[in-house]
């Protein structure tokens, strides 16, 4: 079982030593990269799932190539954040529709959680954000039924929230634009493209 769950949410535009846009380079493309990576050993298990981090944050993204290695407004950083998470369930349904059947693949909005994601924000802005986080544990445990609940077993291509009902951004239906990301994530990180069931 693979979970990638590294992110960052920096209050001011930073970049990857290869010159991405710190977010997109984090949230997305190492978890990208790390994917592929890993997939031949995954492909060998009879029970392989990989579950993707996202965010309801998605819901504030849009995928703009031109964006990759820096925005001229970056306003906190929303639109960035927004667009790796969008990324993520992107990457998330493309590997569900690619993969094996014993691989499976699925993204999971964690909930709003009481951690030390939250250290960069304004005092006055955690203290209100405070009043609807969910414990770790919850979070947690929701996150590890995915990757090796039996529930789970048969499951692939969802996005799913620890915290009840998930909107999903109207552009998750776009499997051009998702296509297209993957296709460019692959020449951005040197990955091998996976061919279908392969």
């Amino acid at each position: 079982t693979l979970i990638n769950n590294a992110g960052v949410m920096p209050m001011h535009q930073e970049h990857t030593q290869d010159g991405f846009e710190m977010q997109f380079g984090v949230n997305y493309l190492g978890h990208f990269l790390l994917t592929h990576l890993l997939l031949p050993i995954l492909s060998k298990s009879p029970d392989a799932r990989i579950v993707h981090m996202s965010s309801l944050g998605h819901l504030l993204g849009s995928i703009r190539p031109k964006t990759f290695r820096g925005r001229q407004w970056y306003l906190m950083g929303l639109s960035s954040y927004g667009q790796s998470k969008l990324a993520n369930v992107m990457f998330s349904n493309e590997l569900a529709a690619v993969l094996p059947p014993n691989v499976k693949s699925n993204a999971v909005h964690p909930g709003f959680v009481d951690s030390d994601f939250f250290r960069n924000i304004p005092k006055f802005v955690y203290v209100i954000w405070r009043k609807i986080l969910v414990s770790p544990e919850i979070s947690a445990n929701f996150t590890v039924d995915m990757a090796l609940a039996d529930t789970w077993k048969d499951r692939t291509g969802e996005f799913v929230s620890a915290q009840g009902p998930l909107p999903k951004n109207p552009r998750l239906k776009n499997t051009i634009t998702s296509k297209k990301l993957y296709e460019l994530s692959c020449r951005l990180t040197g990955a091998t493209p996976i061919t279908h069931n392969a």
